[in-house]
């Protein structure tokens, strides 16, 4: 799903742009202050990309929280790791993130205009945190050097997406296949999509294994309701794919199964849950064997992280 999601400071011009892409046939959903209620962001912000059934434009989603909340509440309700797990969920939908940032000039005489909720102080703060975080973002846009009707040509043509049951990037070389989201943890059927327990343990290792978001692709054997997931039909909907990575004997079987006859190269290595609970103490066993997988991997110039 194309989404596009504006975030940036106060009176950078997002709420204008969402409403030009509306009239270009998107949905609108703007995204004020997180939920108080204690429950998982990653969850929250998750859903909400999940539950928009069309095209939809957000004005502000989930990165506000790592400017305002430190700002505003003293500290982040999302952490490294589930800011990235949402990307890879804003990858896997073909979704677009766009930073807005005009000068600091623009956005201080563009918020005196209106009643604002934050003090000079802290609106200085906020667009020196937005600055911070721009290396997040695939596109950013000033009204004062581009028009809004140029930044929409570029949003909305269609963007690759992952098939139904994989999270990560649509040009992974790497697909790594689990066995079964555990619905004890969560409802979400998206594979490794925590940040506690074994998968993250996991995604420490692939972090410290040097593997590049853009190279990576995650699914499960199964789905949620315990029915087989299409792996031959997942692996050619990646358009890069190189290699499968089968984790666990229930993830292998299920390879051998499916991909036997397939053109796709498969492999295997210990559920993560496995070692982490047998092999706690030598996390960098697994790391290595990860790294291998990292460095077999063939790049391609053309192909880069922002793709």
């Amino acid at each position: 799903m194309n989404h596009v999601i504006l975030e940036g400071p106060d009176g950078a011009g997002k709420t204008t742009l969402a409403e030009f892409l509306r009239q270009r046939g998107y949905a609108y959903r703007h995204e004020g202050p997180p939920p108080g209620d204690g429950g998982s962001l990653l969850d929250y912000y998750t859903r909400r990309l999940l539950e928009a059934e069309a095209p939809t434009v957000f004005d502000r989603l989930h990165v506000g929280e790592v400017v305002y909340g430190p700002l505003l509440r003293g500290q982040s309700r999302l952490t490294a790791l589930e800011l990235t797990l949402l990307h890879r969920v804003v990858s896997s939908l073909g979704a677009q993130m766009v930073l807005c940032m005009p000068s600091w000039e623009t956005c201080l005489a563009n918020t005196n205009n209106r009643k604002e909720l934050l003090s000079f102080g802290q609106l200085e703060r906020a667009y020196a945190a937005w600055m911070r975080v721009l290396p997040m973002f695939r596109h950013v846009y000033s009204y004062e050097s581009i028009s809004k009707r140029q930044m929409a040509d570029v949003l909305v043509k269609p963007r690759p997406t992952c098939p139904l049951g994989v999270t990560g990037s649509p040009y992974a070389k790497v697909l790594f296949v689990g066995e079964r989201v555990n619905a004890k943890l969560t409802r979400l059927d998206l594979p490794f999509h925590t940040a506690a327990n074994s998968s993250g343990f996991f995604h420490g290792c692939l972090k410290d294994a040097g593997f590049n978001e853009v190279d990576l692709a995650f699914t499960n054997a199964f789905d949620l309701n315990g029915q087989p997931r299409n792996l031959a039909a997942i692996a050619a909907g990646l358009l890069d794919l190189q290699t499968i990575v089968a984790l666990g004997t229930v993830a292998f079987d299920q390879c051998e199964q499916q991909l036997g006859t397939s053109p796709f190269d498969y492999c295997s290595l210990f559920h993560p849950a496995y070692w982490k609970r047998f092999h706690a103490g030598d996390r960098d066993t697994y790391v290595l064997q990860l790294r291998s997988i990292a460095r077999s991997l063939v790049r391609s110039p053309q192909v880069t992280g922002g793709r």
